[in-house]
């Protein structure tokens, strides 16, 4: 059994003190207590309550490499005690939702199947108020089975709206981005999505010779990639959902107009292993932008945000150098 990375949690020492300020303002200090060490003591898993490993069973990781990238955590105060609570993600753990009652003491929640989702490989997740009702929701990203949302009565207690809120599929993500990309004051979702699996796992693949052409089959017509007698697969395309102020998302098209190269409309959709995406203001206009780190042998994206939630592509001329196989930003 591979055990994977359990996250150590650690804090720093300072201490804040209040000073005189202007009117209706509060101007506060940052004092560090002297030390020789760097700042940063370690809590025990043991002391803070934490008992969460990400397993993934060899059998299980060999017969599908996607597995190997990994699961991620989530962390936001959701039952609203000031204190920021964990979720883990479980490739063959189910997922955990541990609450901080304060002092760095952890206590697991109990959570509905649907959000443990046992048996089934999870990837990442996101604590955010969807719906603008103050409280932290979950949307988690799954190997196979897109994305699944779950609402907070603001208590710490979850209910799946996956299917309401629009955001029901069957992709392999990786991260959720989150930002407002229209101006309407709610938060839309970017996924970057990977793939459920590789092909290299499968061993063998019928192909055949057209006049001096190898043609795959024609179920990864999609997918594959041959030129210059190399075989390379596509990762899928990744999603962005626009939010449209209780929570409900419309997912966007490649190729209405909303994503642009060289002033044009996309004629068709980018098929990346998407592995990591970001919303930053690049250029200064107060727009987010987006950056997509991209495994393999796809390359990163910069989508540069008109203001209005339309995007046009950063050029590679201007992108000037760029990681292979980036991981994240």
């Amino acid at each position: 059994m591979m055990n994977g990375a359990f996250i150590v949690v650690l804090f720093f020492v300072v201490h804040l003190s209040a000073e005189a300020a202007e009117p209706n303002s509060l101007k506060t200090k940052l004092v560090v207590k002297e030390s020789t060490g760097a700042g940063f003591e370690q809590v025990s898993a043991l002391a803070a309550g934490i008992d969460f490993t990400n397993t993934l069973g060899e059998l299980k990781g060999a017969s599908n490499r996607v597995l190997f990238n990994g699961a991620g955590v989530a962390a936001g105060d959701v039952d609203g005690n000031g204190h920021p609570d964990l979720f883990f993600c479980g490739l063959d753990t189910p997922n955990q939702l541990y609450l901080n009652s304060g002092s760095w003491k952890f206590s697991p929640s109990r959570i509905p199947d649907s959000m443990a989702l046992p048996g089934f490989p999870t990837r990442g997740a996101v604590l955010a108020d969807l719906n603008g009702d103050q409280s932290l929701d979950l949307v988690m990203t799954t190997v196979g089975g897109g994305l699944r949302s779950f609402i907070n009565d603001g208590k710490g207690r979850f209910l799946e709206n996956t299917v309401e809120a629009g955001l029901e599929g069957h992709s392999g993500g990786s991260t959720i981005a989150l930002a407002d990309i229209d101006g309407n004051g709610s938060i839309d979702l970017y996924v970057a999505n990977n793939r459920s699996d590789d092909i290299r796992d499968r061993g063998r693949v019928n192909m055949r010779q057209v006049n001096g052409r190898i043609i795959p089959p024609d179920e990864l017509k999609d997918r594959l990639l041959i030129h210059s007698g190399q075989i390379h697969e596509y990762g899928e395309p990744d999603n962005l959902y626009i939010n449209d102020g209780s929570g409900k998302f419309s997912r966007v098209s490649w190729t209405d107009g909303r994503f642009r190269t060289s002033g044009k409309t996309l004629s068709e959709t980018p098929r990346d292993w998407g592995l990591t995406a970001t919303f930053r203001d690049i250029n200064g206009d107060h727009s987010p932008d987006i950056y997509i780190c991209n495994d393999y042998w796809t390359p990163d994206r910069i989508w540069i945000n008109d203001g209005s939630g339309s995007f046009d592509e950063l050029s590679v001329e201007l992108l000037k150098k760029t990681s292979a196989s980036s991981m994240g930003v």
